[in-house]
């Protein structure tokens, strides 16, 4: 092979393991963007902890990881295009096969990397045969691989890897020490403003006793792959509370509750949300899982069809955000609908908004769902949801979010 050979080959090819490379991962894209395959499937995967491999045990020896990686896609994956995009990241991409097919390959893969790697590799996949949209294909995959990486971490907690765990043992050791705490945010009548519900929410105490924003630390926990965690101890929260009320013979008032995307898609979940609610006595009608526009119309209903179906509330958060696909709304039946915030922020001043919003208000009507306006701050917009036919608001209006013994404070009439 002259220089020149070689040089042409590196240009679409790793030099470590010989598979396709970024640029060529790219090129292939815009070649998809002309003429689109009658179905695509997505394979990524990616090493946990290459860095610490790499640091105890050398670069060789993760360099051997690295081939035998590819080696063991190129083997379950024959007809596939496969990509190394990133120092530890690949990517298998099958076009024009069937589901029935890739899910086989994908299966296999699972099993030879489980025996192989033993909990090294991460790995999340995608398929769909029509109304194929490569950038969302490839954003489930990525989610689905990191839900993937919470099994990996739950051994990590366990004690079965031998690798760095702070993470985890910290958002643990704080969960079993009380220092995250539930706060509800009032839900009101529009007409009234009546407390008739409320919305469950995160805080974190820190050493100093200052009460921190969830804006601080959920992100950092999406981003670990231990989401879930908060998640769940907020839904058992709930459960409690409500079942507590019940005890009390308090009137109960539905509480909602937001599940990230990643919680969402774990196969666990529904097993998980089982075994928590049955140690409780209470109506699940009186919980409601508030799901977003960016969980996406391609995965929503697998997701979410479930829990409505164990007796739990759905309701659609955020809808009038930038990229509104009324398609969520024919998806399936929500108990609620809400407003965001960004479209409440403009009705005083901006006539398009209240269109926009008398319309999403109308068809919640129509739908049989409470539409619920959120991040009402002043009389002025309440006003303006009064005359669009708005049911409830949320917001600083009404009320910031509160502990929980300051909402039990508030009137509840039968």
């Amino acid at each position: 092979m002259t220089l020149e050979d070689q040089l042409a080959y590196l240009e679409s090819h790793d030099a470590l393991t010989g598979l396709y490379n970024w640029q060529k991962y790219q090129k292939t894209l815009k070649v998809l963007e002309k003429k689109m395959p009658k179905s695509v499937g997505f394979v990524y995967l990616d090493i946990n902890g290459l860095q610490s491999i790499n640091r105890n045990f050398g670069y060789d020896y993760g360099d051997i990881i690295l081939k035998r990686i590819a080696e063991i896609l190129q083997k379950c994956f024959k007809k596939a295009g496969i990509y190394r995009i990133g120092g530890d990241e690949f990517l298998a991409m099958l076009i024009d096969q069937n589901r029935n097919a890739f899910q086989k390959m994908v299966s296999a893969a699972r099993q030879t990397f489980a025996i192989e790697m033993k909990g090294i590799v991460s790995i999340g996949c995608s398929f769909e045969d029509c109304d194929i949209d490569i950038l969302k294909l490839t954003q489930h995959a990525s989610e689905q691989k990191y839900v993937d990486k919470q099994a990996y971490f739950r051994q990590l907690a366990a004690g079965v890897q031998n690798r760095n765990t702070d993470m985890l043992k910290w958002l643990l050791e704080e969960l079993e020490n009380r220092k995250f705490e539930m706060y509800l945010q009032p839900k009101g009548r529009v007409e009234t403003l009546e407390v008739v519900g409320a919305e469950a929410l995160v805080r974190y105490i820190n050493p100093e006793g200052e009460v921190v924003q969830p804006g601080k630390f959920i992100p950092m926990l999406e981003q670990e792959g231990i989401i879930k965690y908060i998640d769940l101890f907020i839904f058992e929260e709930v459960c409690g509370l409500l079942d507590r009320w019940q005890r009390q013979k308090r009137k109960p008032l539905p509480i909602s509750l937001n599940f990230s995307r990643l919680t969402l898609m774990d196969q666990e979940l529904l097993v998980q949300i089982q075994k928590i609610s049955n140690g409780y006595s209470f109506p699940k009608r009186y919980i409601t899982i508030e799901v977003t526009e960016s969980v996406g119309e391609m995965e929503l209903f697998d997701m979410v069809q479930p829990i409505k179906e164990m007796g739990f509330g759905v309701s659609l958060d955020d809808f009038g955000t930038s990229y509104s696909s009324i398609i969520m709304l024919v998806q399936m039946d929500y108990n609620a609908i809400k407003l965001d915030r960004s479209l409440v922020l403009t009705l005083i001043y901006n006539r398009k908004s209240r269109i926009v919003a008398q319309h999403i208000i109308e068809t919640c009507r129509e739908l049989g769902s409470i539409s619920i306006a959120e991040g009402v701050e002043n009389f002025e917009q309440l006003n303006i949801l009064k005359k669009l036919g708005c049911d409830w608001i949320q917001g600083y209006l009404l009320s910031e979010p509160v502990p929980v013994e300051e909402f039990e404070k508030y009137e509840r009439k039968e």
